[in-house]
C-alpha cells in the first residue's frame, strides 16, 4: 500500500487537533453554567459551540486555545440572548488597544457577511477573523433563547462574528456599531422587496411594448424592453427602485420623488427629502427625449459588494412625447453579466454592431473580427455608459496599437460630470506597478480627482489595459446623484407590491 501523500497527512492531523480543540472548548462552555443566558441549558451550549466553529478556517482555530474558543463562542451567545423577530443583535466591544470584536445574530438572508464586512472595511479598519455559522435556534415570544433547534424547528440564523483591528476610541466603536445597523437595515430592505422591484422591471417592459411612448423609435423602445429583461434574468442584483416627477419649480427643473413608490435602500423612512433644482446639464439630460439612462450612482453600495451603484432609469413621457419624469432602479451588475460576451448584452450588442457598422468593415472580415475583439476587451461599464461616437474612435485606434507598441490614453468624462474613466492601452512587457502608480498620480493631479478605482487586464495579447475611475468634486461635477437621498431605508415594509399580488 502506497503511503499517503506529506499534504493529506498534514490536513489530517489538523483535523484531529482542531476537533479535539473544539471538544475541550465545549467542554468548557458546558462547565460555565454560572454565565449561560438563562434558560439555556448546558447541553444546548455545547452544542452550539460545535455548530459554531464546524465551519470555520482550521488554521484561525489552531492559532486559539480552547479557552479563547469558549470565551468567543459565550460571550457571542449573551449577545444574542434575545432578539425579537425582525429585529438585529448588535455588540461592539473593545478586546485591547486598537482592537474589537464585533458579534451579530441576525435573521438568515443574503449578503449578510459581505455588507458588514465591507462596512467595516469602508471605515478602513482591518478584520481579523470572522465565524459566520447559519445556527437554528428556538426562542421564547419575547426573543430569549430557549435552545439550539433540530432540523425542521426554530428559525435559522445568522451568528457573524468579527474581530476588528484599527479602532481606537470609544466613539470608533459606536461609530462602527451604528454604521452596520443601518447596513444591515439596508440588507433587510434590498432582500425583502428584491421581488417586488424585479417583478416592476417586469411590469415596465410589458408596458413599454403594449404602449410605447409617443415619439422614440421602435428600436430604442425594443432595446430598452430587451434591457430590462435582461436585467431580471439574474444580471442585475436590485437594491432600491423609486419613481420621480420632473417638474418646474420658479422656472428650474426637480426631480420630485412620487410617495409611496420607494422600494428596498429607496424606501422612505419618517422624512421625505426636499427636491433639489437641477443643475443645468443635468436639466438637460433629464429634458433629453431618450427613454433609458444607464449610469453609475454617486454612492457606493451598502448592500453585498462596495463597489458604486449601478442607475438605470426609464424616462416617462406625457401623450404629447414630453419627459415627465424617470423609474429609477439602482443596485448592482452580477458577476454574470460581466462574464457574459458583449454581443449578447442588450444595448451593448447593437452599439458593438454599429461600431463596425460605422468603422466601414466588411461584416466576417479579419479587420471585423480584430475590431469585435477589441471591443469585447473593453470594461463593461464604459461600454454601457459610453455613446457610439465615443466607442468608435477608442476601438480603431487600438486595433492598429499592437503594431505600433505605443502608449495610449483615452478619456472620457462622465456626462453629468461627476467622474472621468481613463482607458490606458499599453504593451505589456511595459507594465509594471510602479508604472500602474505613477499613472495614477498623474491622473488624480490633472483632474483634480478626490477618489480613484483601477482594473488591469493581462492576458495573451501583446497590450495591458488599465482602466481608472476618477471621482471629482461634487462642486466641479454641479450634480450628484446620490440614490436615496436619505440616510438609509426605512424599516417598515415597502407600500409597492409586486404586480398581481394582493394585500
Amino acid at each position: 500500500m502506497n503511503p499517503a501523500p506529506t499534504g493529506d497527512v498534514t490536513a489530517q492531523s489538523e483535523a484531529r487537533q482542531v476537533a479535539q480543540l473544539v471538544k475541550d472548548a465545549a467542554r468548557k462552555i458546558k462547565s460555565d453554567k454560572g454565565t449561560l443566558p438563562r434558560g439555556l441549558s448546558a447541553k444546548d451550549a455545547a452544542a452550539f459551540l460545535e455548530r459554531y466553529y464546524a465551519d470555520a478556517v482550521e488554521e484561525d482555530l489552531l492559532a486559539r486555545t480552547a479557552d479563547d474558543l469558549a470565551a468567543g463562542a459565550l460571550a457571542h451567545l449573551q449577545a444574542g440572548a434575545r432578539r425579537k423577530p425582525h429585529e438585529h443583535a448588535i455588540k461592539v466591544r473593545s478586546t485591547s488597544q486598537s482592537r474589537a470584536v464585533v458579534d451579530i445574530v441576525a435573521e438568515d438572508q443574503p449578503f449578510l457577511v459581505d455588507s458588514v464586512t465591507g462596512e467595516i472595511l469602508r471605515r478602513g479598519y482591518a478584520v481579523r477573523f470572522v465565524v459566520h455559522p447559519i445556527i437554528r435556534v428556538a426562542r421564547t415570544n419575547s426573543g430569549s433563547l430557549k435552545s439550539v433547534a433540530d432540523q425542521g424547528e426554530g428559525v435559522s440564523e445568522s451568528w457573524m462574528h468579527f474581530e476588528v483591528i484599527g479602532l481606537d476610541s470609544p466613539d470608533d466603536i459606536e461609530g462602527l456599531r451604528e454604521g452596520i445597523e443601518s447596513v444591515l437595515r439596508d440588507v433587510t430592505c434590498a432582500v425583502t422587496d428584491w421581488p417586488a422591484m424585479r417583478a416592476q422591471s417586469g411590469q415596465i417592459a410589458a408596458e413599454l411594448r403594449t404602449d410605447p411612448p409617443r415619439g422614440l423609435g421602435v428600436a430604442e423602445v425594443d432595446e430598452t424592453v430587451e434591457f430590462l429583461d435582461w436585467m431580471a434574468d439574474n444580471h442585475f442584483t436590485y437594491l432600491g427602485y423609486r419613481e420621480y416627477k420632473l417638474r418646474k419649480i420658479r422656472g428650474r427643473d426637480h426631480l420630485e420623488p412620487v410617495a409611496g413608490t420607494g422600494m428596498g435602500i429607496l424606501r422612505e423612512n419618517q422624512s421625505r427629502p426636499t427636491p433639489r433644482a437641477l443643475p443645468d446639464a443635468a436639466a438637460r439630460k433629464a429634458r433629453e427625449k431618450r427613454l433609458l439612462i444607464l449610469t453609475k450612482a454617486s454612492s457606493r453600495a451598502t448592500v453585498h459588494r462596495t463597489a458604486y451603484l449601478d442607475y438605470v432609469g426609464v424616462k416617462t413621457f406625457n401623450k404629447k412625447g414630453d419627459v415627465i419624469g424617470e423609474r429609477r432602479f439602482v443596485g448592482l451588475l452580477t458577476s454574470t453579466a460581466y462574464r457574459e460576451r458583449v454581443e449578447n448584452i442588450p444595448v451593448i450588442g447593437q452599439k458593438m454592431t454599429e461600431v463596425i457598422r460605422k468603422a466601414g468593415y466588411e461584416p466576417g472580415s479579419h479587420t471585423a473580427k480584430d475590431l469585435r475583439d477589441v471591443i469585447e476587451s473593453f470594461p463593461r461599464d464604459e461600454l454601457l455608459q459610453a455613446r457610439v461616437d465615443q466607442i468608435l474612435p477608442v476601438a480603431l485606434a487600438v486595433v492598429r496599437l499592437p503594431e505600433r507598441r505605443q502608449t495610449r490614453l483615452f478619456l472620457r468624462r462622465d456626462d453629468y460630470g461627476r467622474f472621468f474613466s481613463a482607458l490606458v492601452f499599453l504593451p505589456r512587457d511595459r507594465y509594471s506597478t510602479p508604472v500602474r502608480l505613477k499613472m495614477i498620480d498623474l491622473l488624480m493631479t490633472e483632474l483634480g480627482g478626490t477618489s480613484f478605482e483601477y482594473s488591469t487586464q493581462s492576458s495573451e495579447s501583446p497590450l495591458a489595459r488599465l482602466e481608472f475611475v476618477i471621482r471629482v468634486p461634487a462642486e466641479a461635477a454641479q450634480e450628484d446623484l446620490r440614490p436615496s437621498g436619505l440616510p438609509h431605508c426605512s424599516a417598515r415594509s415597502s407600500t409597492r407590491r409586486a404586480p398581481g399580488t394582493t394585500t
